[in-house]
């Protein structure tokens, strides 16, 4: 399932309206950056392009 936009629980209260219980979701990317294999509490360093990427898909101007 690929959620664009969530609130809290939104995957969740869909599913239940459907008839269906979620055991466990995991988030697998924030919009273009992957999270491969990282642990809870775990993080990576962001490459340049990733970072330029962030800012022009926010539309913020890189000072």
């Amino acid at each position: 399932m690929v959620l664009t936009q969530g609130v809290n629980r939104q995957i969740k209260r869909m599913c239940r309206a459907c008839g269906y219980h979620v055991r466990a979701l995991k988030r697998i990317r924030v919009m273009h950056v992957t999270l491969g294999d990282l642990e809870p509490g775990e993080y990576r360093q962001l490459s340049m392009k990733d970072v330029e990427r962030l800012y022009r898909d926010c539309g913020l101007n890189r000072s």
